[in-house]
């Protein structure tokens, strides 16, 4: 799908192109070093290393999970904020520049990381900068998507939004305790069993929400993915589990970093993203039934 506002054949359109491909290095950057310092500030990352009982893997899951989800928002955020795609050759640009504000991040957590050591803190800044750095990598790539499929940007954003909430209920509940990204710690008042179990219904009763919410809305909204709208439903529906498996994906290459893998986290975060892809068929489904399509035109 063309996007005529994004038009690069003449001097404004020249201007338009440079000034979107500027805001979004600044939106990354922003973005990157902002969350750093959020969850430096809240607890969330507290840089715990090996003190934490889940091991060193949680925070720098948390590290790529940031770094990767400032990549692909700030190179979707012509297609959150204006619902068209921009072309194929600004979106590569966008991405680009997403990937080089993103790199801010780097510096920032070394210089948060190197502060905390002065008080106990346990990640070294080697280590924060080759976690920093997979994340603008994995980011990039999932940018492509995200910054061509409507319904992929906004998994993102929705779960962005969660992960954060669930994060900081958690880190308030137990202090001592990295946040396992996505799931909810109910704190040390609970038997382990207890609290990862409810930690996984959470995160299913999110993604099913989460999924009935973005199948809907995308059917309503005629949300697309390149050239393919709600007629054809399939690359629609999967597009919402962008979210899940970002977060999937990420917590999977720092268990691999680290060498600590956590089944647990990894099998709930899989069961999340089938939730949301069953949920957003289902809400797609409902709207269809519920209500004719709309006239299509922009």
């Amino acid at each position: 799908m063309s996007d005529t506002g994004w038009v690069a054949g003449d001097g404004d359109g020249r201007e338009r192109v440079s000034a979107a491909a500027l805001i979004t290095a600044v939106l990354a950057a922003v973005l990157g070093a902002g969350q750093l310092w959020v969850g430096n500030a809240v607890g969330v990352l507290a840089w715990r290393g090996d003190e934490s009982p889940g091991g060193v893997v949680d925070e720098s899951a948390i590290v790529v999970w940031i770094t990767a989800a400032t990549v692909s928002l700030a190179a979707a955020a012509p297609i959150l904020l204006r619902r068209t795609a921009p072309s194929a050759s600004l979106r590569r640009r966008l991405v680009a520049m997403a990937v080089v504000g993103a790199s801010i991040t780097a510096p920032v957590a070394i210089g948060i990381a190197s502060w905390q050591q002065m008080f106990g803190g346990d990640l070294p800044q080697s280590r924060i900068m080759l976690l920093v750095t997979t994340g603008v990598v994995l980011g990039g790539g999932v940018a492509f998507l995200t910054a061509r499929s409507q319904p992929a940007a906004w998994s993102q954003l929705y779960w962005l939004v969660i992960g954060w909430g669930l994060m900081c209920v958690s880190v308030a509940a137990d202090p001592r305790t990295s946040p396992t990204l996505g799931h909810l710690d109910p704190g040390p008042d609970w038997s382990a069993d207890s609290r990862q179990w409810q930690g996984r219904l959470v995160l299913l009763a999110v993604a099913a929400v989460v999924g009935t919410t973005l199948g809907a809305s995308a059917r309503i909204l005629r949300w697309r993915v390149g050239c393919h709208g709600p007629e054809r439903p399939l690359l629609p529906v999967l597009s919402t589990a962008a979210g899940p498996g970002l977060m999937l994906t990420s917590y999977a290459v720092a268990a691999g970093l680290e060498g600590q893998w956590r089944i647990g986290p990894l099998a709930d975060l899989v069961a999340a993203g089938f939730a949301t892809v069953l949920t957003g068929y289902l809400g797609i489904t409902l709207i269809r039934r519920c209500r004719p399509a709309p006239a299509t035109g922009t």
